[in-house]
């Protein structure tokens, strides 16, 4: 028994496409790569923005922290206790604002990573970040400073 033309070539059409996909899907080389994560945070130009606010608020803080500690030396006791409050107050303002603007910015580098790697097709990025999750990588997948370019030109 014979099976008809049409069947046979619609099998191998069948096989051919299943080769394909596989070839396709499988077998081609994965597009990695990896960014030192220490130097994309600290050329990133968004860090100097953030920076700057919190400059103001620490600025401001110690405006008012030299007026309480000139009242003191004017003899005002009642400002040596209202200055040792102040002081802790603007220490944890400073160390929260500190971590909030911290976590702002991964937040958005890791968005903006997200996006990156989309855009140019890889299929892994990884940050090294000298704590042992990236032991080692060759410099040629390193595209730290392409990131950074990105992360800048994005930010604009």
């Amino acid at each position: 028994m014979k099976l008809p033309v049409y069947i046979i070539i619609g099998l191998n059409v069948i096989v051919l496409i299943g080769l394909v996909a596989y070839v396709t899907i499988f077998l081609r080389p994965q597009k990695t790569a990896f960014f030192y994560n220490q130097k994309v945070f600290e050329q990133f130009k968004g860090k100097a923005d953030l920076q700057k606010k919190l400059e103001a608020v620490i600025q401001k803080d110690k405006a008012m922290l030299d007026s309480l500690t000139h009242q003191i030396e004017m003899g005002n006791m009642n400002a040596k206790l209202i200055l040792q409050e102040k002081l802790e107050q603007t220490e944890a303002t400073r160390q929260q604002l500190s971590e909030q603007y911290t976590g702002d910015i991964w937040k958005y580098i890791n968005g903006e990573v997200l996006v990156y790697g989309k855009e140019k097709g890889y299929d892994y990025i990884f940050g090294a970040s000298g704590n042992g999750s990236l032991m080692y990588a060759g410099d040629a997948h390193d595209i730290t400073q392409e990131m950074v370019d990105y992360l800048n030109a994005k930010y604009k």
